[in-house]
């Protein structure tokens, strides 16, 4: 009996020691549960949303309309006027940058939060990426620090959208990618936001509230599409030209209320690709010729070099390799990863300048570019223009309704932009192709020279023996 005592003692104080040990594991189970992981929360946007709060605003754009015929008109009807209304940016002086098309003799009213309503005046368009940029002397608003750095995918932002004399209308999301490209745009940001009719212009920032982007589309009317901006680096543009313009106007002491247009011009490298196979049947792209004085001759590009990739991505044919260029700019930089018989090279070429690349019609780019809201004037009141067709509101002035107003659900598909620009790069893709097939023709010229220039010698190398003899 007192060595079962014992045993049984024992064994008490094993499962005493095993019902501490659960009891504190469980303890500590509850603790980590039960604790607020903070990185699996979304971060708070109180101080971008205060930000946009204080520097966004409606824009109302009312674009002039051609006279009709009298035939063509009532006896009581009068010309309509098309309005335009997006978002704007402060992003300079009493500057302005959003996203529309407007003409130098457009109508243009900018709206605060608050309620206040002043002129704007046209300043600069850049044809490229679809941005704008417009002075209002009477308004000056805290302005969006640009940020510092590009953006990377995977990270928080914001878009805001102005919403009339109504605080803007914010909602967050995740970056979705980066220089996205989509034919007739500079490379995009790609979100996962939410816009609403208002939503051409509006902003997209961090958390911190600095500007990445300005909304240019949406990819499809549902609201669960994915919102694409044009990088805040071409509304830097804008501000940098128009600073220049005010400097020319102060060296002369002219006033001058012409609008400055930055033209897009056709980008050019500076060289002529061929695509050869090797003996395995493995692809590669080969420098054929390069320009004297142009962008790959003062890189370091040569002929007979091969490009491997263009900004990071395997290049395996020449389109693949000459469609970064036709989504740039002049002066817009890509890295080249060439090889030669000397080893592989990373090498930074600067795009430059060719032809001025035919613009769209005010009314096509008008059209086909933004995620908008359309009204047109009328006697008795506006009609608002959808994909679906129009509808006519009542109002007591043909001025355009607040779009809170409106309540209208508009998400503009944007995404081809206008065929004008597609037919022009496949035209420089063809242009490529004869360039290449010239060349060739040229190589096999030289070739057949050069063989008739052998066999002469060597015909005359037994006439030369003979005479020695």
């Amino acid at each position: 009996m007192p060595h079962q005592s014992a045993l049984d003692l024992r064994t008490t104080h094993r499962s005493a020691r095993l019902c501490l040990r659960l009891c504190v594991l469980v303890g500590a189970t509850a603790l980590l549960w039960g604790a607020t992981d903070v990185s699996a929360q979304p971060p708070s946007f109180e101080v971008a949303t205060a930000k946009a709060n204080a520097s966004l605003v409606t824009v109302r754009i009312a674009l002039p309309i051609p006279d009709r015929p009298a035939d063509q008109l009532g006896a009581a009807e009068q010309p309509l006027n098309r309005v335009v209304v997006c978002t704007g940016v402060a992003v300079g002086k009493s500057l302005i940058a959003t996203s529309a098309y407007a003409s130098a003799d457009a109508s243009i009213k900018v709206t605060t939060p608050l309620g206040q309503r002043v002129d704007g005046k046209l300043r600069v368009i850049d044809e490229y990426s679809g941005l704008m940029l417009v002075e209002t002397p009477d308004l000056e608003l805290p302005q969006l620090k640009p940020a510092d750095k590009e953006p990377a995918a995977g990270s928080w932002v914001l878009g805001a959208a102005a919403w009339g004399a109504e605080p803007p209308v914010v909602s967050f999301g995740v970056l979705s990618g980066v220089n996205r490209e989509k034919p007739g745009f500079p490379p995009m940001l790609q979100c996962d936001l939410r816009t609403v009719e208002t939503s051409s212009g509006a902003a997209v920032l961090d958390i911190e509230g600095q500007l990445h982007g300005l909304v240019v589309a949406v990819e499809r009317v549902r609201p669960q599409g994915l919102t694409y901006a044009v990088p805040v680096s071409h509304v830097q543009r804008l501000l940098r030209r128009w600073q220049d313009r005010v400097e020319e106007l102060q060296q002369t002491d002219a006033k001058s209320d012409e609008v400055v247009v930055l033209r897009r011009r056709r980008p050019e490298a500076g060289m002529v690709l061929e695509g050869q196979f090797d003996d395995d049947g493995m692809p590669h792209v080969i420098v054929q010729r390069v320009r004297e004085g142009g962008p790959a001759e003062r890189a370091g590009i040569g002929e007979g070099d091969e490009v491997l990739s263009v900004d990071g991505v395997q290049i395996r044919s020449v389109y693949e390799a000459v469609r970064p260029v036709l989504s740039r700019q002049p002066g817009d930089e890509l890295l080249f990863r060439v090889s030669n018989m000397t080893g592989k090279r990373d090498i930074k070429l600067v795009l430059g300048g060719g032809v001025v690349l035919p613009s769209p019609s005010l009314e096509t780019m008008s059209d086909l570019i933004r995620p908008k809201l359309n009204i047109e004037g009328l006697p008795g009141g506006v009609r608002v223009r959808t994909n679906d067709g129009s509808r006519d509101l009542a109002a007591t002035d043909n001025d355009a309704p607040e779009p809170a107003e409106t309540s209208m659900q508009l998400l503009q598909r944007a995404l081809e932009r206008y065929q004008r620009v597609i037919a022009i790069q496949q035209q420089e893709l063809q242009q490529l192709e004869e360039d290449r097939k010239r060349d060739k023709a040229l190589l096999e010229k030289l070739s057949r020279q050069l063989e008739q220039l052998e066999q002469s010698r060597n015909s005359a190398a037994p006439a030369s023996n003979d005479s020695a003899k």
